[in-house]
């Protein structure tokens, strides 16, 4: 018997955080659903080329080529595809998605639509708020909030009610420790300890902030960076301006991040912006405390007996909570909290019962 097609819908199927929950809720789901990935932007054949993983699931991925800024020609190529593939529920992640399946809503079958938002940071502005208020009037989907952060700021922005709270979780049997020799070995990481950071380089992932609280702290400590973006010449040049070339070890786009997580003895994310990030509980899945940014749901993420979050925009103050992680002796294993907190299962068996709800 066949099983009822479900569609996971991201804006674009790129390497980066929501992108990758998407991959690990469509893997957790194809027990109950024939799961398909659809990305507003690009291609099939760009998408597969571009991030290897995507291909590795198997399963069916379409791309409607969006084109730039507002495309009203995109609902149409929308609503055509799942006329095609007759959903029983479509899953959007964020307000491009939203606003797109809102303005598709009225020309296809009736199915379930769940929209989950990932974050809050863009309700400060005025546009966007205005932009998914409207979409949730006009579509009604079942909405989800990844964190109670999120929860809070779209009930104090009047976005939608009965938002049901849904932590994002991973595959803890692949997210586990590994041995530390064998992963230092596999990415040609040397003697000393090691700092990870891993993320798109990009302004607001606030890396160049821990490139500089590295310059404050000794010389066997050093920064594996793994991801790839617009600011990675840039970042380099801060690397070489600072004299630290032979301390920071820039890997590029990394699959195996199970392995990497694994080859640190500390992870940081020195963001400006986040919502619920999965490198947090991949992180400590895999035995290595974190340091964080006290921003968007980065608290709830973080385990409190092992952990630390640092104020954005202060590499005084990272460099001293990255030196005092490092110095410790006691520092708690962080497996159990992610554990409780970032279940895949727990979070597909939710998801799964929403889906399914009359």
């Amino acid at each position: 018997m066949s099983k009822p097609v479900m569609i996971q819908l991201v804006q674009h199927l790129s390497p980066g955080g929501l992108e990758t929950l998407a991959l690990e809720l469509a893997g957790s789901l194809r027990q109950r659903f024939d799961v398909r990935l659809v990305s507003l932007e690009s291609d099939a054949e760009t998408l597969l080329a571009n991030w290897p993983r995507i291909g590795r699931t198997g399963l069916p991925v379409y791309g409607l080529e969006k084109r730039s800024g507002w495309d009203l020609t995109l609902p149409m190529r929308l609503a055509r595809l799942i006329r095609q593939l007759r959903p029983v529920c479509v899953h959007s992640h964020h307000i491009g998605p939203l606003v797109y399946m809102a303005m598709t809503r009225s020309l296809v079958p009736p199915h379930r639509w769940v929209h989950t938002e990932h974050d809050a940071w863009h309700f400060g502005s005025s546009r966007q708020t205005l932009l998914t208020r409207l979409a949730l009037s006009l579509g009604k989907p079942r909405l989800v909030a990844d964190a109670d952060a999120v929860a809070r700021a779209m009930l104090a922005k009047r976005l939608g009610s009965g938002i049901q709270v849904i932590h994002n979780g991973i595959d803890l049997t692949r997210f586990s420790p590994r041995d530390r020799a064998s992963a230092r070995e596999q990415f040609g990481l040397d003697e000393g300890q090691w700092i990870g950071c891993a993320g798109r380089l990009v302004p607001e992932k606030g890396q160049e902030d821990l490139i500089l609280a590295l310059n404050q702290l000794p010389a066997q400590i050093k920064l594996a960076i793994a991801g790839t973006g617009p600011l990675a010449s840039w970042l380099q040049l801060r690397v070489k301006e600072l004299g630290l070339e032979s301390r920071v070890r820039f890997l590029g786009l990394v699959e195996q991040m199970d392995r990497f997580y694994s080859a640190l003895d500390l992870f940081c994310l020195p963001s400006y912006l986040e919502g619920y990030p999965m490198t947090l509980i991949e992180a400590q899945a895999c035995g290595v405390p974190v340091v964080a940014s006290r921003i968007g749901a980065t608290e709830e993420a973080v385990c409190a007996d092992s952990g630390v979050l640092t104020e954005p925009g202060k590499p005084d103050q990272l460099a001293q909570a990255l030196l005092n992680q490092l110095a410790s002796d006691t520092v708690t294993n962080p497996r159990r909290f992610a554990e409780r907190n970032g279940d895949a299962n727990t979070m597909a068996y939710r998801y799964g019962l929403l889906m399914e709800a009359p």
